[in-house]
């Protein structure tokens, strides 16, 4: 019987939610554990995260509640949303402006999309 094997990633860069997340936990001399229970996300779920898996909006949500931070900044992390689209770095309306109900009908979309794209 063949084993097979996998190589392992060697990632020399984290992602840029992953620096995030990490800066974060340090701010609360947390561990990857503490915003487990703090979120419900498991264990596995954050270290897929840190190797590079995609964040979804759930978990995202789930983060920043975890965190008392604004989901905008977790979705920009997170790369689901930009900078520009988040009004972080226009002029524009700040997306708090905007009903709860179309955001997220708006991120369902791109989620969805993006799960096509995959």
């Amino acid at each position: 019987m063949r084993v097979r094997t996998y190589p392992l990633r060697v990632d020399t860069e984290p992602t840029r939610f992953w620096r995030f997340l990490k800066a974060e936990l340090r701010k609360r001399d947390w561990q990857k554990i503490d915003l487990a229970a703090a979120s419900g996300i498991s264990h596995t779920r954050l270290t897929d995260y840190e190797r590079g898996k995609s964040v979804s909006v759930p978990s995202a949500r789930k983060i920043a509640k975890a965190l008392d931070l604004p989901l905008v900044y977790v979705l920009v992390e997170a790369e689901i949303l930009s900078e520009g689209e988040a009004g972080m770095d226009t002029g524009r309306e700040p997306l708090s402006k905007y009903p709860n109900s179309e955001l997220l009908a708006e991120l369902q979309n791109r989620e969805s999309f993006r799960d096509r794209s995959a």
